[in-house]
């Protein structure tokens, strides 16, 4: 990326990423917020986790903790198994789902699916009756300006019985309004 101080041009790289081989195996980005498009629209950036499954890990503490320090408007904590793993072609909802979308997806088409674990910023906070979910047992907690909505109890429940996880979640996706999801 380019940018103009103080009448010099300094260029820097618009991303970067790590990997991680031991303990906790994980790989990450970092794609930074900048303007695109002859409107010089505002793309939002993002931080994108992938971890390798591990049981010894509080996934859900992880996630509260990342919400807290980064306050996004939308952040999703998921396990894909085969199932999920098996409908993902890059260029669909399943894809932006399965890559995390991007802030540009998320304006203009929406959410692509209910994640085990979802952080909605106040952008969302009218999107949902949190009162309806918590009667349905969903955990729903307020961080920040949003909320945290968690399906089940243990996020390796999707990999255990994957049609329980998608029942809840269909429970819960009807709690939203129309169209704010873009997988149905």
């Amino acid at each position: 990326m380019v940018q103009w101080f103080n009448g010099s041009m300094f260029e820097f790289p618009e991303q970067f990423a790590w990997k991680r081989k031991h303990a906790v195996k994980y790989t990450g980005t970092v794609d930074h917020t900048w303007r695109y498009g002859p409107k010089l629209e505002l793309m939002a950036g993002r931080v994108n986790l992938q971890f390798q499954p591990n049981k010894k890990i509080v996934w859900l503490e992880l996630f509260r903790q990342f919400c807290h320090l980064f306050e996004p408007k939308f952040a999703m904590l998921h396990f894909f198994t085969g199932p999920e793993l098996l409908r993902c072609i890059a260029i669909s909802p399943e894809g932006s789902f399965r890559r995390g979308p991007v802030s540009r997806t998320l304006l203009k088409e929406g959410i692509p699916n209910m994640a085990w674990a979802n952080y909605f910023g106040k952008e969302y906070s009218e999107e949902f009756d949190e009162q309806k979910l918590t009667s349905q047992g969903f955990l729903v907690e307020k961080i920040g300006d949003g909320y945290l909505v968690v399906m089940t109890e243990n996020i390796f429940d999707i990999e255990k019985d994957f049609v329980k996880f998608s029942e809840a979640r269909n429970l819960a996706k009807k709690q939203f309004k129309d169209g704010i999801f873009l997988i149905k």
